[in-house]
């Protein structure tokens, strides 16, 4: 479990299905984290798409609030973010983050993804990590955008209305050597 400012990043468990299936069926937030149509999903899209998905990942975990708790008195899930790292030997992740609408535009999905970003240029010695945002996502952009301290980061477009953005660190500054 780890935990910023205002949010507690802890493992996966499987009462947290409830959560992740509100967030990827819901319209809007759908439309942003998958390039198919917008559909209902269900146990199918979890076991062929999300468990893979989370297996697969380096870190996958689920986004928490510190201050607004659950009956259990765990803290509400707002969303999930995760890394994977296809390549160890490239020191390349790919990152994916996804929020419930009512805790977007409050900055935890920038807190969440800062932690996650400098976590894998830390703990996994990655030199590069990418995420994808699908053009119409001006929201996205602008908190991806937000992330280039201490590294510099970059939008290029590709297929499909995708622009990427990769966030490269400053291996001078790393080693010391930078100011």
């Amino acid at each position: 479990m780890f935990e910023t400012d205002r949010l507690i990043l802890r493992a996966f468990r499987e009462s947290d299905w409830e959560y992740i299936l509100k967030l990827w069926n819901n319209p809007t937030t759908q439309r942003f984290l998958w390039l198919d149509y917008v559909t209902p999903r269900g146990d199918k899209f979890v076991k062929d798409v999300l468990k893979p998905g989370m297996e697969n990942a380096t870190l996958y975990v689920i986004i928490t609030s510190k201050d607004k708790r659950q009956a259990n008195g765990e803290g509400e899930v707002m969303g999930y973010c995760e890394m994977a790292i296809a390549n160890p030997k490239n020191r390349e992740g790919h990152l994916e983050i996804g929020l419930l609408p009512e805790w977007q535009g409050m900055g935890y999905g920038t807190e969440a993804l800062r932690f996650v970003v400098d976590h894998g240029f830390r703990e996994f010695q990655l030199h590069r990590m990418s995420l994808g945002v699908l053009e119409g996502n001006a929201a996205a952009r602008a908190v991806y955008t937000k992330m280039q301290v201490p590294k510099f980061a970059e939008f290029w477009i590709c297929a499909n209305d995708i622009a990427w953005l990769r966030f490269t660190v400053d291996l001078k500054r790393r080693a010391g050597g930078g100011r």
